[in-house]
C-alpha cells in the first residue's frame, strides 16, 4: 500500500524524536529511576513529613480534648432536657429557669461545635499548604540532581519508573536494570548528611546506552 505524503512526514518526526536507528543516528541514552522511591528516600522529605507529624498530632489532641469536652456538654442537655426523680421539676418558675439553662447551654454547644469546625479547617488547611509548598522545593531540588547526572552523564532521557498512566498503568512497563539510577539518585541527594544511607555511585553499575534495534 502505497503512503500518503503527510503519514510519511509523521513517520520522519517520530523517528527523529525518539531516535530510531539511521543512517547517521547515535543510539538515545536512556536510563530509569523511581522517583517515588527517591522522593521519599531523601533526607529533607523525611525530616519535612516528621515535622508536620509532630504538628499534625498538636492538632490532633486538641480536637480530641475539645469533642470530650463538646460530648460532655451534650450529655448535660440531655440530662436538663429529660428531669429524673432525683432532679424534678416542682414548679412553673422551676421549669421557666431549666428552659433559659437549656438554651444557654445549647448555644454554647454551637458555638463550641462551630469553633471546632473552624479550627480543623484552618489547621488542616494550613498543614496542606505547607506540604505542598515543601514538596515543590524538595522535587526541585530533586531535580536539579537528576539534571546534573544526566548532562554529566549524556543521557537523552530519564524515565520515571514509578509513574502510572490515567488507567493505573505503570508508564514504565521494562527496562532493564542496569539501566536503572535510583540508588544512584538517593546517594547523590543525600551526600554528606550523617543520618542518611548513603550508597557509594562509584560501586553502582553505569546506566547502559538503548540498544539500537
Amino acid at each position: 500500500m502505497k503512503l500518503s505524503p503527510l503519514p510519511l512526514l509523521v513517520l520522519a518526526l517520530l523517528t527523529a524524536a525518539i531516535g530510531l536507528p539511521s543512517a547517521h543516528a547515535q543510539a538515545t541514552k536512556i536510563a530509569s529511576a523511581n522517583m517515588a522511591k527517591v522522593f521519599s528516600s531523601y533526607w529533607k522529605t523525611q525530616e519535612a513529613d516528621q515535622k508536620l507529624k509532630l504538628q499534625r498530632d498538636v492538632y490532633k489532641s486538641y480536637v480530641t480534648d475539645k469533642e470530650a469536652q463538646i460530648k460532655a456538654m451534650l450529655a448535660q442537655f440531655e440530662s436538663l432536657r429529660q428531669p429524673s426523680e432525683d432532679d424534678p421539676i416542682r414548679s412553673e418558675e422551676d421549669r421557666l429557669a431549666r428552659i433559659n439553662e437549656l438554651k444557654l447551654l445549647k448555644a454554647e454547644i454551637e458555638r463550641e461545635q462551630a469553633g471546632l469546625q473552624a479550627y480543623v479547617k484552618e489547621k488542616m488547611g494550613s498543614l496542606q499548604e505547607i506540604q505542598v509548598k515543601q514538596r515543590k522545593e524538595l522535587v526541585a531540588e530533586i531535580d536539579l540532581v537528576v539534571k546534573r547526572i544526566a548532562e554529566a552523564e549524556k543521557f537523552d532521557l530519564i524515565l520515571d519508573s514509578s509513574g502510572l498512566t490515567y488507567n493505573r498503568i505503570p508508564m514504565l512497563t521494562f527496562a532493564k536494570p542496569e539501566m536503572d539510577l535510583t540508588d544512584r539518585l538517593i546517594a547523590s541527594i543525600n551526600e554528606g548528611h550523617p543520618d542518611a544511607q548513603i550508597i557509594d555511585p562509584n560501586n553502582m553499575p553505569p546506566a547502559a546506552p538503548a540498544p539500537a534495534n
